[in-house]
C-alpha cells in the first residue's frame, strides 16, 4: 500500500530532544524455544557431557544436570552488542558503505512462564532517532515496505483485535509511537533485510559468533542435580 507517511521527513521534522530520547523497545530476537539460540545450548550441553565422560568414565547425560536462567541473560546481552553490528554489516554491503550505525544497550529480558503463546522478549534502549534511521534506511530501498509490512502484521483476523491501525497514516505523530510502534519498524527492517535481500539470519550469524569465539563456557552454567 502506499503511505502518505515519510520516515525522512519525521527526521527532518521532529526536535533533537525528542529524537534523543531513549526507549526500552523488543529487537528483533529469536527467542530461547525451538529456535538458534535453544539448538545451541542443547548442543553445548551435549558436548560438555561427553567430555566430561570421556575424561572421567563417567555415564552422564542432561538428565543429571539443571541449567542456571543466567546463562539466558548472559546470551541476550551478547545478542544486544551483536545485534547493531550485524545490523551495519549488512546494510552496508547492501548500500555500498551508506549501512546503519546505531547504538543498542542491553535492558532486560521478559521470558514467558509457559512457552505455549510466545517467545522470549529482549529490550534494548535505543533511541527514537536510531530507530527512525532504520526506518529510513528501510524507506530509501521501498518506499512502501514498512506500510505493507504493518498492513499484514496489524490485519485484523480471527483471534486477533491489533491495538493499532494496520494503516501508519492513521498512526500519531511519530514522536509519541509506544514501544510496539517502534519495535515494528526494526522488525520490518529485518524481514526486509532477510527476505527480500536474502541476508543470512542474525540468529543463525549470532551462534556462529558464539562457536566461533567460544564465548560461552556452559559448563559454568550447569548444575547437578542431587541423586534421588
Amino acid at each position: 500500500m502506499t503511505a502518505k507517511f515519510s520516515f525522512l521527513a519525521a527526521l527532518a521534522a521532529m526536535d533533537a530532544a525528542a529524537l534523543a530520547e531513549t526507549v526500552a523497545i523488543p529487537i528483533p530476537f529469536c527467542g530461547f524455544y525451538e529456535s538458534a539460540l535453544s539448538g545451541f545450548i542443547d548442543d553445548e550441553i551435549d558436548s560438555a557431557i561427553e567430555y566430561e565422560n570421556t575424561e572421567t568414565g563417567a555415564n552422564l547425560d542432561s538428565d543429571d544436570f539443571n541449567l542456571r536462567p543466567s546463562i539466558r541473560i548472559n546470551l541476550a546481552n551478547k545478542y544486544a552488542g551483536f545485534y547493531p553490528d550485524w545490523l551495519k554489516e549488512h546494510t552496508s554491503e547492501i548500500d555500498d558503505g551508506a549501512g546503519l550505525d546505531i547504538s543498542v544497550s542491553f535492558d532486560h529480558l521478559d521470558s514467558p512462564a509457559y512457552y505455549n503463546y510466545r517467545t522470549d522478549y529482549l529490550y534494548c534502549k535505543i533511541s527514537r532517532r536510531d530507530v527512525l534511521r532504520c526506518g529510513a534506511w528501510l524507506e530509501s530501498r521501498d518506499k512502501n515496505y514498512f506500510a505493507d509490512y504493518v498492513y499484514g502484521v496489524l490485519k485484523p483476523r480471527s483471534g486477533f483485535i491489533p491495538r493499532y491501525d494496520n494503516d501508519i497514516d492513521r498512526w500519531e505523530d511519530c514522536s509519541a509511537w509506544s514501544g510496539v510502534q517502534l519495535s515494528l519498524v526494526l522488525d520490518a527492517l529485518q524481514s526486509y533485510l532477510e527476505r527480500t535481500e536474502d541476508v543470512y539470519p542474525a540468529d543463525l550469524s549470532f551462534t556462529e559468533y558464539l562457536n566461533e569465539s567460544s564465548q560461552i563456557a556452559i559448563w559454568d552454567y550447569m548444575e547437578r542435580r542431587a541423586a534421588k
